[in-house]
């Protein structure tokens, strides 16, 4: 397989797009807005919501508009010339004897030569720019695809509960692939009207308002008929792509959830869903492919129809026909029927199509993500910072995380890498959903000294796993401030802070084990190391700490037993102790432990938190959210959540 040339790489071309889609997103910093009657947020201007065919517009338009004119110049100038070469030698052979000049033989073989320059020309352009164009297409395709991707990396944890598989599968295997046929045709929008305007400047000359009458009848087809069916095709490709999400997450939760379906023998129910959904997109799916067999027998007789009009309008304003008059209309309707009665509708069409496609994708780009801007340093660390500069008489570079060529400041890196974490949340709430009521957490004032072990707990849905996904910036806090720092001195916490998240060290280090296990296609060693570097020493205290040395004797392979995909090779308990051992062996400053020990036995709770909780990682800030209360006696801190609430905290 060769690489692709420099200007098809995906990383190039989605930069040079989301270049176009960030100054869009910029409209936005300093758009202004009122409240209507039912009080919510309206813009005062219009159409301020940023456009991303507008981004893809500005990013492509230049090398699309050039393939444009090569087209251009093959319709309406090579083509066009041809049926008039052939109209002067058709001439020749007529030997008409009331024609005022007569055609001589060697002006019929410069015609000839002309004709066949023509075709040449024509053919060379022709093949060229589709290729050209369709690499367009692609390039579109691509960057959208990565520009999806790199969305989906930044959502944070409320946007990814709101979409599903099956819908960024299908945005990413038919929404985005539109966008390769839209190519091909979208240039003839603004080609035919200037195409017909010159073959009909041509007809008026040659037969006069007889040439207008089938212009006409061509245009009434092809613009208002066509654009019907457009609008039409768009509606339904904006019904149908809502079914084919449907279908596409239903077939894999069914897929991941195979062995449950066999075990219970639950296949013809399931079998009856699919079935019913399928037939829902079908339906419309059907409805679609009717609707463009329609476009296309419209297309078949067009040029007939118009060609009928014209010579029967002709023959009545008293005129004779001549074969040159009738070869030369001919030809020019057939032209026209390909350009204005075939292309120009099939860009209707599909423009209708990518535009719904646009929107789907415009939708998932406005999705909420991870604010990492709003990240930032205590007064008091500023002023240490700035004091710092001002002994040393340096640029004011140190109060930034990261250095203009992606170093890190490794003097605030070294100040910090020793210290245990201060957590403190000062009247903090936050809400997965925006205007939701009761919010998700509200009013938490939390202080977690270093080294500390805090146990949170509280019924189902009390928001312990929230204050986690807070603390990793996943959930923003609406009000109060959440502060992480390693500076020992008491007057860090002191002064009226801002709403927002700041820390004293950028490259505070996080480890995390979710409440649902999380294992990739690899081996077991693989998974607990997950990129780090091995070391043997501390991966076998790791591996006995987290109750995993047994296991590994009874693997067939040991720690290099392949797990398959989700660890379906697994047991429950298995997989959640290669998910704690893999955010115990990352060496951090912090430690966030979602309920890790619900899916093993009491046995192995009780070796999990004091031989790894409390043992391994005593000298760590650890924050472990349980519904295990006979452990709370040995925590350091402990905070009751209900419904969003501090119900009470101590020790």
């Amino acid at each position: 397989i060769y690489r692709p040339i420099k200007a098809d790489e995906s990383e190039k071309l989605t930069d040079h797009l989301e270049k176009y889609w960030n100054r869009e997103l910029d409209k936005l910093k300093n758009l202004k807005y009122t409240v209507d009657k039912n009080g919510q947020k309206v813009p005062l201007k219009k159409n301020a919501r940023p456009r991303l065919y507008k981004a893809i517009f500005n990013a492509f338009w230049l090398p699309y508009f050039i393939i444009g004119i090569g087209i251009l110049i093959q319709c309406s100038v090579a083509r066009v010339a041809i049926p008039i070469f052939q109209g002067w030698i058709i001439d020749y052979f007529s030997r008409n004897s009331i024609a005022k000049y007569k055609t001589e033989l060697h002006e019929v073989l410069i015609y000839i030569v002309s004709i066949i320059i023509c075709n040449i020309i024509s053919f060379l352009i022709i093949h060229h720019m589709r290729l050209l164009s369709q690499q367009i297409g692609m390039r579109v395709r691509v960057s959208c695809s990565s520009l999806l991707y790199r969305k989906l990396l930044r959502l944070n944890r409320a946007s990814i509960n709101q979409i599903s598989t099956g819908q960024i599968t299908n945005i990413l295997s038919n929404d985005v692939s539109r966008y390769d046929n839209l190519s091909t045709f979208l240039n003839f929008i603004w080609i035919v009207p200037i195409q017909i305007m010159i073959i009909g400047t041509i007809m008026w000359r040659n037969i006069g308002i007889s040439g207008l009458v089938g212009i006409g009848t061509l245009m009434i087809i092809a613009l208002v008929v066509q654009g019907i069916i457009s609008l039409l095709s768009r509606k339904i490709r904006a019904m149908i792509a809502p079914l084919t999400d449907r279908r596409v997450q239903l077939m894999s939760e069914l897929v991941a959830g195979i062995q449950v379906v066999k075990m219970y023998v639950w296949e013809k129910p399931f079998s009856k869903i699919v079935s019913v959904t399928r037939k829902l997109e079908i339906k419309g799916s059907k409805f679609s492919s009717y609707v463009f067999a329609a476009c296309l027998a419209i297309t078949a007789f067009t040029d007939r129809l118009a060609l009928y009009f014209t010579l029967i309008t002709y023959v009545l304003l008293g005129h004779y026909l001549t074969a040159d008059v009738t070869f030369e209309l001919s030809t020019y309707f057939n032209m026209l029927q390909l350009t204005a009665a075939l292309q120009f509708p099939q860009a209707l069409i599909l423009m209708g199509e990518s535009m719904v496609s646009i929107n789907r994708l415009e939708n998932f780009l406005f999705m909420d993500e991870v604010n990492m801007k709003r990240s930032e340093k205590t007064p008091q660390l500023q002023d240490k910072s700035r004091k710092l500069n001002e002994a040393t008489n340096v640029e004011n570079h140190t109060d930034r995380y990261i250095t203009k060529n992606g170093s890190i400041a490794l003097s605030e890196l070294q100040e910090f890498s020793d210290l245990s974490v201060y957590v403190k949340l000062q009247g903090v709430s936050a809400n997965w959903v925006s205007g939701q009521l009761p919010p998700t957490l509200c009013n938490i004032d939390l202080t977690i000294k270093p080294g500390q072990l805090c146990a949170v707990v509280g019924p189902v849905g009390s928001g312990k796993s929230s204050i986690l996904h807070m603390l990793l910036k996943e959930l923003d806090p609406g009000a109060g401030s959440v502060i992480l720092t390693q500076d020992s001195s008491k007057d860090i916490f002191q002064g009226n802070l801002s709403n927002g998240y700041f820390t004293s060290n950028p490259n505070l280090r996080i480890s995390y084990a979710s409440q649902e296990p999380w294992l990739f296609c690899g081996t077991v060693r693989d998974n607990i190391l997950f990129g780090q570097p091995y070391d043997k020493a501390r991966y076998t205290q790791v591996a006995n700490a987290c109750a995993l040395t047994k296991d590994f004797r009874q693997f067939p392979q040991g720690d290099m037993t392949m797990v398959g995909d989700r660890g379906v090779s697994l047991s429950g308990g298995q997989r959640a102790r290669i998910n704690l051992a893999r955010a115990v062996y990352r060496q951090a400053d912090l430690y966030l432990l979602d309920d890790p020990l619900s899916a093993v036995d009491s046995r192995v709770a009780r070796h999990l938190y004091g031989k790894c909780i409390t043992e391994y990682l005593h000298d760590k800030t650890r924050i472990l959210v349980t519904h295990q209360l006979q452990f709370l006696k040995r925590a350091d801190h402990i905070v009751v959540l209900d419904r969003g609430f501090m119900k009470m905290q101590g020790s």
